[in-house]
């Protein structure tokens, strides 16, 4: 399972000694979370969420606003700008 996380960088792999055995330690190499990486997020501004959960119409998984702003944020390709206009929202 480590092992897929070291192919995509997620985390660094250090060799240590540990009570006479050698071991290794992982650790992350993403940055802490902080406020500034959903201060854009646009629930942050948005109308509608004291009404927003997963059971009713207004939904964080339909709301094409959030999902075309977590694609931005990974750099998903595969959606287009111009489908999340703010005339189709």
């Amino acid at each position: 399972m480590a092992f897929k996380f070291l192919e995509r960088g997620s985390i660094e792999r250090v060799k240590e000694l540990y009570e006479g055995r050698w071991t290794y330690r992982l650790f992350s190499t993403r940055k802490p979370v902080t406020i500034d990486s959903i201060s854009d997020c646009p629930c942050m501004a948005c109308y509608d969420i004291d009404r927003c959960s997963t059971v009713s119409q207004v939904s964080p998984i339909l709301c094409k606003k959030l999902t075309y702003w977590i694609n931005l944020k990974t750099d998903n390709e595969h959606v287009s700008p111009d489908e999340f206009h703010e005339d189709n929202v």
